[in-house]
């Protein structure tokens, strides 16, 4: 959630240096991103990221497969009964639409008409049925462009209904869509629409630059003007557009008000993580596959004091006590990498990740089984079982992303963590 402030700030920065009229839009699946809840922490974030959406006053919002997730009554809470979703195609089982099909948003003396579609949702025993968009599309497209000046589809559709929808209806003149196959995706124009994408889950910003005189096709087509023409070039006027995508990355500002709101959530779900802790999620955690086997670094001092000494110097030690600094020590989107894993169980079962939230005392930090592999049975047995001695760059990165360390270096910084012989 915390690209969320760096777009507010990249918004409203880009609003007031144009000083021109500003259309917020979202093609979907922003809430989740599996298309079930694996844990209720997911249900605070979802809400929050909706509650910031409505505070950066967006437009309209296309539902996406994966924002059901949670079921339709949690996209209708009445607390947020007001936000811009958009859907044509999503309908319960009497075919009636869920939420609205269009929006029409009027900027100065121009009106734009946003049409809503949804992609293929995997749970078709849920109250929400996904119609096909080739049908319900031609009496939204009739009635916009009677009424409107430029003509937007929000789409999570794939990527082929996409490219049949731009060569089937030439009327829709900008497409957004949010296909999780592909990226960020450069403003181009396919047939005679405009297509873009930003990559899912706000690691982007997405800016689209339009020059638009309603009734006209975009500036690509001069070429082809040109070429058929038989006497003389025939002449109407062409639109243009420019594009750009703004990484929200840690470096950029924050829209303080945002900010606010995002520690506020954050805190949430703090509080939320934390009644859930007990000694049986405890229990659960010592049973269950990834985490059996783990003895802690108490266990692995008795016989390697130098190494362990050395290991309480690094930051790896103080992994989890930075969470506490920060009061995320139950948040369920941190711990995962502030703590001690078995980082190859032998069991491939999923593991309940609320386990996560009681583990004892000697597994709250990134110890030495989190890079050595589980060591109990080492502590048992010390001169017949061996632990895994080198640290594969697979292990390191697999939270030293580059969506959260983009400098990290393995070849690096493994000396700074590596034991000392003896």
């Amino acid at each position: 959630m915390g690209g969320l402030s760096k777009k507010a700030y990249q918004i409203s920065i880009h609003s007031d240096e144009k000083a021109l009229p500003t259309v917020l839009l979202d093609a979907g699946n922003l809430l989740f991103k599996q298309p079930t809840v694996a844990h209720s922490q997911e249900l605070v974030t979802a809400a929050g990221i909706l509650q910031i959406y409505k505070q950066m006053a967006y437009d309209a919002v296309a539902v996406g497969p994966l924002d059901l997730a949670a079921g339709i009554e949690f996209l209708k809470d009445g607390k947020l009964e007001d936000f811009p979703w958009l859907s044509a195609n999503l309908t319960d089982k009497n075919h009636k639409l869920i939420f609205p099909a269009v929006r029409i948003i009027e900027r100065g003396e121009m009106k734009i008409g946003v049409i809503g579609l949804t992609g293929q949702i995997a749970d078709t025993s849920q109250e929400a049925i996904v119609t096909d968009w080739r049908k319900v599309l031609p009496e939204h497209l009739q009635r916009l462009t009677k009424e409107c000046q430029l003509v937007i589809v929000i789409s999570s559709l794939t990527g082929k209904d996409n490219a049949e929808l731009t060569r089937q209806f030439p009327q829709v003149h900008i497409l957004i869509s949010a296909d999780r196959q592909q990226g960020n995706i450069v403003p181009r124009v396919d047939n005679s629409t405009l297509i873009t994408q930003t990559m899912n889950q706000g690691k982007y910003l997405g800016v689209l630059n339009l020059d638009w005189i309603p009734g006209s096709s975009w500036a690509k087509d001069r070429v082809q003007e040109k070429q058929t023409a038989s006497e003389k070039e025939t002449i109407h006027p062409l639109s243009s557009f420019s594009g750009n995508f703004i990484a929200l990355g840690k470096n950029l500002p924050d829209d303080q008000q945002i900010a606010a709101h995002v520690e506020e959530i954050k805190q949430q779900i703090n509080k939320h993580n934390q009644k859930l802790a007990s000694p049986d999620k405890q229990q659960a955690a010592a049973d269950n596959s990834p985490f059996s086997g783990l003895a802690g670094f108490a266990s692995c001092q008795e016989c390697h004091p130098l190494q362990t000494t050395f290991w309480n110097s690094t930051r790896h030690a103080q992994a989890y006590a930075t969470l506490q600094r920060q009061h995320q020590n139950f948040n369920l989107d941190c711990l995962p990498c502030h703590i001690t894993k078995n980082p190859a169980p032998k069991s491939t079962a999923p593991s309940p990740v609320e386990a996560l939230l009681a583990l004892p005392p000697t597994l709250q930090s990134v110890g030495c089984e989190a890079c050595h592999g589980a060591g109990q049975a080492h502590a048992d047995s010390p001169d017949t079982i061996k632990p895994q001695r080198k640290v594969e760059e697979k292990i390191c990165v697999a939270c030293h992303t580059k969506e959260r360390d983009p400098g990290f270096d393995y070849r690096q910084k493994i000396p700074k963590v590596r034991c000392p012989a003896g």
